[in-house]
């Protein structure tokens, strides 16, 4: 749905800050709210000047996106001395990487653009590349300059930081840009020929893997928050994600399970039904009162894990405790045995299909 536009993230963060709005209302400006979202990637979504590595260039120009201003810290020893640092080139910066930068063609008047030569079956006619300057380290910006304003790589970033790694000799060193795409292996070490292939960063902090991932490392970048952290942020209330890979924390997803029951249900399978069914199920269909209690089970869950439990432990406790605030502790030595027992078989299966698989 996000791909195809018909739910994006602008139309999340709008609805969001409606929700706020609405909240506070209800409850008055006074009172501080919690918003929980489902780790996903529409909810994850950074803004478009958000300092993000991913979105850069490792050198300076091309389709690199205008990010808002970052900072760092010149001395370890004075963390509270940051230093400012501006994304885009500005008069009085020193270039710190040699490249060639593309130039903007001028689009000639109507009157004056020539039809195209007729091309022979012989004849190769190559296209024309795009004008281009290059500039060499040390070259500083001028004002009026053509680099003032143009988007600095992560080379220059990482230069101007002094985090670019140096060879023996203690000249400039070589980094990637960013590391190249593999297939995710899961816990067996074997690939699923199906998954599509993403960047694996495999950087550690005495050998670096690329530029991407150093200028990630930083903590203006690791700082940054989402779009709609901001948004909760902004507005004084408090934002959480949930872990992913865990529905059963979220309790809005039995929400959607009852109302999608009620619609099978009701519906008669046509969409002009289900236009007029939906709103209906989606405002009536589940109580507050219904609503709390699924709210209350996704916290006994929260409350399992909290004791160390998971798999078929947290399951078996789930369904021997039935308290409205969570799994207490448990003192009976004979459930304590069952839940260890139910622990260790589930450590043993997994070591198992681990050895199995080489």
């Amino acid at each position: 749905m996000e791909h195809e536009g018909y739910w994006n993230n602008d139309l999340v963060v709008a609805q969001t800050k409606m929700v706020i709005r609405l909240f506070e209302i209800q409850h008055g400006e006074k009172v501080k709210g919690l918003f929980l979202f489902d780790n996903s990637t529409g909810h994850g979504a950074y803004r478009e000047d958000a300092l993000v590595s991913s979105r850069m260039n490792k050198k300076p120009g091309g389709k690199s996106s205008l990010m808002t201003g970052a900072w760092f810290i010149p001395d370890k020893n004075k963390p509270e001395e940051r230093k400012d640092q501006c994304m885009q080139f500005q008069p009085g910066d020193v270039v710190l990487c040699e490249f060639n930068l593309k130039l903007e063609k001028e689009k000639e008047p109507i009157d004056q653009v020539k039809a195209p030569a007729k091309k022979k079956k012989d004849d190769q006619v190559k296209a024309p590349k795009a004008p281009s300057k290059h500039f060499d380290v040390g070259y500083v910006v001028k004002e009026g300059d053509f680099l003032v304003d143009v988007p600095k790589g992560m080379e220059q970033v990482l230069g101007e930081r002094g985090l670019f790694p140096k060879d023996k000799n203690g000249t400039k060193g070589k980094l990637l840009g960013v590391c190249k795409k593999e297939k995710p292996k899961d816990a067996r070490g074997i690939c699923d020929e199906e998954s599509e292939e993403e960047v694996l960063h495999k950087g550690t902090v005495e050998k670096q893997c690329c530029c991407e991932w150093l200028l990630s490392q930083c903590q203006d970048f690791k700082e940054q928050k989402s779009q709609i952290m901001e948004v909760v942020g902004e507005a004084g209330h408090y934002c959480i994600f949930l872990p992913k890979f865990h529905p059963e924390l979220n309790f809005i997803e039995r929400y959607w399970g009852h109302v999608k029951r009620n619609l099978r249900k009701e519906c008669s399978y046509s969409m002009k039904d289900l236009e007029v069914q939906a709103p209906k199920e989606l405002r009536d269909a589940v109580s507050l009162t219904v609503m709390r209690r699924y709210a209350q089970h996704a916290w006994r869950w929260m409350s399992a894990y909290r004791l160390g439990l998971f798999g078929e432990s947290a399951a078996f406790a789930m369904k021997h405790y039935k308290s409205h605030r969570g799994v207490p502790a448990i003192h009976d030595r004979m459930i304590a045995k069952q839940i260890e027992d139910k622990f260790e078989k589930d450590k043993k299966d997994l070591e198992d299909m681990i050895a199995s698989s080489f």
